[in-house]
């Protein structure tokens, strides 16, 4: 258990940039969240990282990630609302990064800077 919390702190923070693509959907929070964590993950495997991650593939690290993020339960916090648009910046920003630099400021904490 400590090894998959140690793989996603590592991974959301070493593997920003490597080059892939994601399905880029930014219509909800969850979506938006589901599309980082794809390329993220798609980034780890560009970079050469995702076995010393310890993942043996994409999907087990995409689904290990949604899971790790709460991905499916993300909403904006009462008083806020989402913003596609920070949405967008944000997959840009995972996607254009240098490898190795992190998951993207413009996304915030636990996606935060895209509720506002």
């Amino acid at each position: 258990m400590h090894r998959l919390i140690l793989s996603a702190v590592c991974l959301s923070t070493l593997l920003v940039g490597c080059g892939s693509s994601s399905n880029n959907d930014t219509g909800t929070l969850a979506a938006a969240c589901e599309s980082a964590s794809t390329d993220l993950c798609n980034r780890a495997s560009s970079c050469g990282k995702l076995s010393q991650l310890g993942f043996s593939s994409v999907s087990a690290c995409i689904s290990y990630l949604e899971s790790a993020s709460a991905c499916s339960t993300k909403v904006c916090p009462s008083g806020t609302t989402y913003n596609s648009s920070q949405a967008s910046t944000c997959l840009s920003d995972i996607q254009n990064g240098p490898c190795g630099s992190g998951l993207a400021t413009s996304c915030g904490s636990g996606y935060s800077n895209l509720c506002k």
